[in-house]
């Protein structure tokens, strides 16, 4: 999964405890206190593949103020998750351009 971040530490400080009231220990984000989000960030990773969570807050060619914009909400539960725009998570898997991205925008060719 990717999640796409708001430049900011107040940020930061609301992933870290969203990601505790999600059950993950407090001790395995410690070096995740350390990053400075007021800088952009490729990728950070938490987790292990398949289970690992990318946190971006940096995607060439796409600017987080017009994208949110954009974005669809999908009800999870009873909160609202805003997802990426389909035209700029393909433009943003262009981007990155690894193979699983690839493999994704054919998927999702597919399917629009």
């Amino acid at each position: 999964m990717d999640l796409w971040l708001q430049l900011g530490n107040d940020n930061r400080e609301k992933l870290i405890n969203a990601l505790i009231d999600f059950g993950i220990e407090e001790e395995g984000l410690e070096s995740l206190k350390n990053v400075d989000f007021t800088s952009p960030i490729q990728n950070i990773y938490i987790g292990i593949p398949p289970r690992s969570i990318d946190l971006l807050t940096l995607i060439s060619n796409l600017e987080f103020e017009e994208a949110i914009k954009k974005v669809n909400y999908f009800k999870l539960e009873e909160m609202e998750v805003p997802v990426i725009h389909y035209n700029d998570l393909i433009l943003s898997k262009n981007t990155f351009n690894s193979l699983n991205d690839e493999a994704d925008i054919k998927e999702l060719q597919k399917l629009n």
